[in-house]
């Protein structure tokens, strides 16, 4: 072989060898360049994350920052409730001892009982009881003086009410009867006849706004709804309610009287308590009362009443002298 052929193919060995060689370079770089690639979108992945949960503990960190805030608030305004509380309570014991009460007049005494008293709108006229009896009676400057006396119960009276909108009052009383009085001259008083639809006391009286019903609770676990008339001095029964189980001791329309609240009562009686004398086991009876006062709810339509709702508090009393709970 000459010296030219053996240049030829040395030259031809030199630059497969750096043919070689640039390709380890190229694959080199490009290997290098899909490393860093994968290792650039991991830290890029990485990042996001970071940020996602950054983000999270941003959100959590504000919820938790604004339920703080509201908490803040909320006690912020408790303790400025509290001394708004505390406040009035100082004023209103300020003014309790400033203002003196002194006797006026003490020359009307009486040895019964007097249930109920009403004054009439005018703050003049002063309507007393003294246990069956009916008294009326001029307030002028503080001081009371007699106009009439009238028995027209047959038992104590419990119940006065007096019109807004006339010279009329009503009494109940334990007879069970409900009489209209009405005023004709400055001395005199016009009675009713005796209107009865409870079968036991007539405890409670109440007129509506308009002054053409009266509603009256009795001892008969009911109430009466009853038309009144004042100019006739007249009571035409309408309706009567008897979801009650016990005596009605009062009720209150609400501002519109659309809805009627009354209130009742039941009471329960139960009790034992055993224990060991002598290796013998006993018992004894403790007598526990459970008053439940129950809350009846009527709506009225067209003046007519009907039952919606009832609820109930339970008051329990140990002997009838212990702690009352409820």
């Amino acid at each position: 072989m000459d010296m030219e052929q053996c240049y030829k193919k040395k030259r031809c060995i030199d630059i497969e060898e750096c043919q070689e060689q640039q390709q380890c370079c190229i694959d080199l770089m490009l290997g290098g360049y899909q490393k860093n690639r994968c290792m650039d979108r991991s830290d890029s992945d990485l990042y996001e994350k970071r940020s996602c949960k950054s983000l999270q503990i941003d959100e959590e960190t504000a919820v938790q920052l604004k339920g703080n805030q509201e908490n803040d608030n909320k006690k912020q305004k408790e303790l400025i409730q509290v001394y708004i509380q505390q406040n009035q309570q100082k004023q209103q014991l300020m003014i309790l001892k400033q203002v003196q009460l002194k006797l006026i007049d003490d020359s009307l005494q009486q040895s019964g009982y007097c249930q109920a008293i009403v004054f009439d709108k005018t703050g003049s006229i002063m309507i007393s009881c003294n246990n069956e009896e009916i008294k009326i009676l001029n307030f002028e400057l503080g001081r009371l003086k007699l106009i009439n006396t009238y028995s027209k119960h047959k038992e104590f009276v419990t119940f006065l009410v007096y019109s807004k909108l006339r010279n009329n009052f009503i009494s109940g009383s334990f007879d069970k009867t409900i009489l209209c009085w009405q005023q004709t001259n400055q001395k005199e008083w016009k009675c009713s006849q005796p209107f009865q639809q409870h079968n036991d006391y007539a405890n409670f009286l109440m007129l509506n706004k308009q002054e053409d019903q009266l509603i009256s609770g009795g001892s008969d676990n009911s109430i009466k709804v009853w038309n009144i008339d004042f100019i006739k001095n007249e009571l035409n029964f309408q309706q009567s309610l008897d979801q009650h189980r016990n005596s009605v001791f009062s009720f209150s329309f609400n501002s519109s009287e659309t809805v009627l609240v009354s209130c009742g009562y039941d009471e329960y009686s139960y009790g034992r308590k055993e224990y060991k004398e002598n290796g013998n086991l006993n018992m004894q009876l403790n007598k526990v009362s459970i008053y439940i006062y129950y809350l009846h709810i009527y709506q009225t339509v067209n003046k007519m009443f009907q039952i919606a709702d009832i609820n109930y508090i339970q008051l329990m009393i140990n002997n009838f002298f212990g702690q009352r709970t409820i």
